[in-house]
């Protein structure tokens, strides 16, 4: 089977380009790793596979109008780049018709059995595939890791315009999603949103890459302090402000919480740092560097709320990074969490200040070999049961069962 795969994942070389071609480093690591760990594992299950790499960062963000297109070689596979025209709006239609005529294109040349899997958040070049898709009778797949609509501004603006727009992106990026074959979502609240008219569906909550299983998590590298680690967005709305207000209120003192990443929360940070030197901002660091400090952690957290809307439709990446490590996880009980990985974490079971004061210093009071132990458990739990290869077969199957019908 010949899989074209389109997504944002850049092969290195284009990578380096569109980092000095924008204002600031806005290369997504998750949605780049999750994107990864999928065409890895299509192909270590023997499919062939092409990669179309978008571009959908905006044009007020970029230093040039115009960026080429290139194809490069990554891991074996072939990376096409498609060219970016970075003037607003004119960006999104170019993008359109540029995938669209590049998958009719790529259709003909293909003559055997053929499938296009979509990352959806890259919405006008997956809506341009779409379309070129139908017209050519190919079947095509949805990869939704998140609503598109929940990237767009504030809902609540009071400048009418904006408003509108917002209404009416919500309404086109529904209607052109329900227009593809079959769906790999991450929820199944998500599904019930998506996949209004039940098609073949399966639930890939994230995936890790099996590789790691060789990366050695020791006790006896850890950090000397009790570290806790958060890596990622820091924005209010993930809970970030209420984790460095609750860290400062915790009784370890040999204790430090490190954040890493970029956000809104930047200054609240940094002046809760100002009252307590335990409370170290990490700043924006590449991903490897994040990777081996999870290693050396003692906890690492994640106190997404749960009670915004949000979260019923997203299952963080950031977790399964987190248990692969094989330090141990703290986090809230999202609604979009599968039972079987409450064995494996410690529960905020009060998404409070004092509660999860009250969760940091019970699981820092835990004796070391205890934590450790644990952290080693879930590793187990995640390397043998949610890794790339496995998770992927679920998409393969699906695809053989739309096959039979």
């Amino acid at each position: 089977m010949k899989i074209l795969y389109i997504s944002s994942l850049n092969a290195p070389e284009r990578a380096s380009i569109l980092e000095h071609s924008l204002k600031e480093k806005i290369l997504n690591h998750q949605a780049q790793k999750f994107n990864f760990l999928m065409i890895n594992g299509l192909v270590n299950n023997g499919c062939s596979v092409e990669h179309l790499t978008t571009c959908s960062h905006l044009s007020r963000l970029a230093k040039r109008k115009y960026l080429k297109s290139d194809v490069n070689y990554y891991f074996g596979m072939k990376f096409y780049s498609l060219p970016v025209l970075f003037i607003p709006v004119l960006q999104f239609i170019f993008a359109f018709f540029y995938t669209f005529f590049f998958i009719i294109n790529w259709t003909i040349k293909n003559k055997e059995k053929k499938v296009i899997i979509c990352d959806v958040n890259e919405v006008f070049h997956s809506f341009g595939a779409l379309v070129a898709a139908k017209i050519m009778k190919v079947n095509t797949v949805a990869i939704v890791t998140d609503l598109p609509e929940n990237a767009v501004g504030n809902k609540k603006t009071s400048n009418y315009i904006k408003r509108l727009v917002i209404i009416l992106y919500k309404k086109f990026t529904r209607l052109f999603i329900n227009g593809f074959h079959s769906y790999v979502i991450l929820t199944q609240q998500m599904n019930d949103i998506i996949n209004r008219k039940q098609k073949p569906y399966v639930i890939i909550e994230g995936l890790v890459d099996k590789n790691l299983k060789f990366k050695d998590n020791l006790l006896e590298n850890k950090h000397k302090s009790k570290v806790l680690l958060y890596a990622g967005l820091l924005e209010e709305k993930y809970g970030v402000n209420m984790l460095v207000e609750a860290f400062s209120k915790n009784i370890h003192l040999n204790s430090e919480l490190h954040l890493y990443g970029k956000g809104g929360s930047e200054d609240t940070i940094k002046a809760f740092s100002r009252k307590d030197d335990r409370i170290k901002y990490m700043g924006l660091v590449p991903n490897n560097i994040i990777v081996d400090e999870e290693i050396r952690a003692t906890l690492l957290i994640n106190p997404r709320p749960t009670d915004q809307e949000f979260t019923k439709y997203s299952f963080p990446s950031k977790n399964m990074e987190y248990m692969v490590s094989g330090t141990p996880v703290l986090t809230t009980a999202l609604p979009g969490m599968p039972k079987e990985y409450f064995n494996h974490i410690y529960i905020i079971n009060e998404e409070t200040v004092e509660g999860l004061t009250n969760s940091i210093n019970y699981i820092l009071s835990l004796p070391s070999n205890e934590l450790h132990k644990f952290g080693l458990e879930a590793k187990k739990f995640v390397l043998n049961e949610k890794n790339n290869e496995k998770q992927v077969k679920k998409i393969l199957n699906m695809l053989k069962q739309i096959d039979k019908n």
